[in-house]
């Protein structure tokens, strides 16, 4: 029979188990949870940060690119109508001999005269496409206040030839530009601000979006 006195001993709590080495240790929930704080941390440095205000008037069609577009509209169709009330169709006033001249023609057409017969098809058309672009208009842009501002003057030009095909059927041309035997067709300021708006999209589309894609580990 064991002595009363005997005492059993039990492990400390530094101790290390009989078959362990000092240099392993157990697993603990700390060491166990670290990967997982490290997943998080690493899931956090990858969100996108919040737009700041300015960014975000930037970057939504009702900011500075929507006013971009009422801008290039009121001066479309101020200069429209200039041309209009004081000048019949068929005026022509030089204003740089051999170079640039005032005129005011007509096209029911694209440019070019191009589908002259069906203006109500283009005003259509152009009514669909200014209305596809405020609605995919943070995806087109992409984030890039370039691409939103162009977007916004190429809006402002398709409003303007659209308001000229509903109540004038036809679009009102004015500006002449040629040189020696060439002669380039009368346009407008909504035909220019469309014509730049698309350039700067295509400039961006081959370098700007190529600096915001993120390189491959």
């Amino acid at each position: 029979m064991a002595a009363i006195g005997q005492t059993i001993s039990m492990p400390a709590e530094g101790d290390v188990p009989a078959g362990q080495n000092r240099g392993e240790r157990q697993l603990t929930a700390a060491d166990s949870a670290e990967p997982h704080a490290n997943d998080v941390r690493g899931v956090q440095e990858n969100m996108p940060l919040p737009a700041s205000s300015s960014d975000s008037a930037w970057l939504r069609f009702f900011g500075w690119p929507g006013l971009l577009a009422l801008l290039v509209l009121v001066a479309d169709q101020a200069s429209k109508w200039l041309v209009v009330t004081h000048w019949p169709v068929g005026t022509v006033r030089t204003v740089i001999p051999g170079f640039f001249n005032l005129v005011h023609v007509r096209n029911p057409g694209a440019a070019w005269g191009i589908l002259a017969e069906h203006t109500w098809l283009l005003g259509v058309l152009s009514l669909a496409a200014f209305v596809a672009i405020v609605i995919f208009f943070r995806r087109l842009h992409e984030g890039s206040r370039l691409a939103a501002m162009a977007l916004g003057a190429v809006q402002g030009g398709i409003a303007g030839n659209l308001i000229d095909r509903w109540v004038r059927h036809s679009v009102v041309d004015f500006l002449d530009f040629h040189l020696g035997g060439m002669h380039w067709p009368a346009f407008n300021i909504a035909d220019s601000a469309i014509c730049v708006g698309v350039t700067l999209l295509v400039l961006w589309s081959f370098i700007g979006a190529r600096r915001q894609t993120p390189s491959k580990a």
